[in-house]
């Protein structure tokens, strides 16, 4: 007998000697096979049940990336950062979740279904790769996804281990649904994930921010205000991408005073009506001003600054595509 098997709970692995079935000494099992195995060196004190298996097979986590479906019948809120019971392997432990898809999949919440109406066909989740990009999401409302899966012990799991989550804490007597949703371990990860996986982990959150054009500077600088606040460090901002609600691109160009104004380098020419719309605003002077009847002034042409920052990135940076 020349196999050798690891038991994952001792983080050891030991030479079979021999196998029994029923007390009668075989050379192969198969699956469903009562069987007795008899490895060298081995203290029965120190393991009173578990798992073994061919080297290697098994996996001991601490987290996880999966893939989940929501159950229909579930009424509660599955939401990234909460924390539910989740059965995985052998074991039922406490997960934080963190809940992302690919980009485009944002899940909506679907319309009240008549109650006689056939179900919908459950769809897929997103396909996993560790280089692609996925968008944060803050609560599974409907459908499929994909999950961070953190554990509050190491369980030990088969490659493409099936998983429930629950809520085990609700009322048992109670009618409602206490099963949140099921699915598939797609990627057991290192005890050292926090720093060695995390901070490649591309998942992003939206951001944005949103001014308005104070003035025009010059036929290639707007001046904009209420973009930034006060006190924040416009460097950081530097060549990010802004447009205006009129259409043109420009490009942050630094600080413009103490107030958290900033100069905005135009990478497009700036349209006649735009041009017009930014300089009536201009105050008349003598005595023609004082004559001239009031004129509503111009509404403000707005500014948007659209970025994505990484959830798991140490330095927080601001991206754009």
């Amino acid at each position: 007998m020349t196999s050798t098997v690891e038991i994952p709970a001792l983080k050891v692995t030991k030479k079979v000697k021999s196998l029994q079935m029923f007390r009668r000494p075989v050379e192969r099992a198969v699956q469903g096979d009562r069987l007795g195995v008899c490895v060298t060196q081995f203290d029965p004190k120190t393991l009173e049940r578990g798992l073994v298996c061919e080297v290697g097979y098994l996996s001991t986590v601490l987290a996880c990336i999966v893939s989940l479906h929501r159950i229909s019948y579930y009424r509660g809120e599955i939401r990234s950062k909460s924390r539910l019971h989740v059965t995985l392997g052998h074991d039922t432990v406490m997960a934080r979740l963190t809940l992302f898809t690919a980009p485009g999949r944002e899940a909506a919440p679907a319309p009240d279904a008549e109650p006689d109406a056939e179900p919908e066909p459950e769809p897929e989740p997103p396909g996993w790769d560790p280089q692609a990009e996925y968008v944060y999401l803050e609560s599974l409302e409907r459908g499929a996804a994909l999950a961070l899966l953190e554990l509050e012990r190491p369980v030990t799991v088969p490659p493409g281990a099936a998983l429930i989550g629950s809520r085990l804490d609700m009322d048992a007597n109670s009618p409602a649904c206490r099963l949140a949703f099921h699915g598939r371990l797609l990627a057991p990860l290192e005890r050292d994930y926090a720093t060695a996986f995390l901070p490649a982990l591309r998942v992003f959150k939206r951001k944005g921010k949103a001014g308005v054009v104070d003035r025009l500077h010059s036929d290639t600088e707007v001046i904009v205000k209420d973009l930034l606040k006060k006190e924040s460090n416009v460097a950081l901002f530097s060549g990010l991408r802004v447009r205006l609600a009129t259409g043109e691109a420009g490009v942050i160009d630094g600080p413009f005073g103490q107030s958290g104004k900033v100069k905005v380098r135009l990478t497009d020419a700036l349209a006649e009506e735009t041009r017009a719309r930014l300089s009536t605003g201009a105050r008349k002077k003598g005595k023609a001003a004082a004559e001239a009847p009031a004129a509503p002034p111009p509404a403000p042409v707005a500014v948007q600054l659209d970025f994505k920052r990484y959830i798991f990135d140490p330095k927080k940076r601001m991206i754009q595509n």
